[in-house]
């Protein structure tokens, strides 16, 4: 009897651990999928007889699902495709005065001591820096930096659609957004610093390649969705 409650246990963690690594896809987190991917392994492994060659198979199996998924440009054009196009809604559907977003990073002001502060870098909206924070305003610096919410004010954006867009921005781990001459919107991908190239997510409604004239690299991944990096 004891025997037969173990196998049930191992059962329904293998039934947990593959049901935990789906939702891992599906909602896009590595960690979730590779906590899934382990659960499901390392039950299978304990309830099969031919355990080393199930362990080499499904860790196999697991590891290029996992490197498609969230190693390659496709995994994550169609894993995250309509979170992409509701970014492009909410662009689409904020005042065209809005050309560009970078959303930049936070850090912290004086890490590894007590006093506490944050501060912010490569924050900019239409090419323009700005900070989330007041003591980082400095208008007549050799760089101005302005205050979010007084060039949001110049551009008629309401704070609530700027944080919209890029919480969105954050969500998949872009960069940005811009707006280009033909209509197309561009979302851009975090690439390593110093990268002599611009890795970005380009839709046009009317599904036409953009101006091939900086592309490295441009394939379709869908009637509306370019894949280009422009050095």
């Amino acid at each position: 009897m004891h025997e037969t409650r173990s196998k049930r246990m191992r059962a329904v963690a293998m039934v947990a651990g593959v049901a935990v690594f789906l939702w891992g896809l599906i909602d896009y987190q590595l960690a979730l999928a590779m906590a899934g991917a382990v659960l499901s392994v390392l039950s299978l492994f304990l309830t099969t007889r031919r355990k080393w060659f199930v362990l080499l198979l499904t860790t196999t199996i697991s590891t290029l699902t996992l490197w498609g998924a969230f190693g390659t440009v496709t995994g994550y054009f169609w894993l995250n495709r309509h979170r992409l196009n509701d970014v492009v809604v909410a662009i689409s559907t904020s005042p065209p005065t809005l050309q560009s977003i970078e959303i930049g990073h936070d850090n912290e002001l004086y890490p590894g001591t007590a006093q506490p502060g944050r501060f912010d870098s490569y924050r900019f909206i239409n090419e323009t820096v700005v900070t989330l924070y007041l003591r980082q305003v400095a208008p007549n610096a050799f760089q101005p930096v302005l205050y979010v919410d007084d060039v949001l004010r110049e551009v008629h954006v309401t704070r609530g659609q700027y944080d919209r867009v890029r919480g969105q921005l954050a969500r998949l781990s872009l960069a940005g957004f811009g707006r280009g001459p033909g209509g197309e919107i561009r979302l851009t991908r975090h690439v390593g610093g110093g990268a002599p190239w611009v890795a970005e997510f380009v839709h046009r409604a009317d599904g036409r390649l953009p101006s091939p004239e900086c592309q490295m690299e441009q394939r379709r991944l869908d009637p509306h969705w370019i894949w280009q990096l422009c050095g």
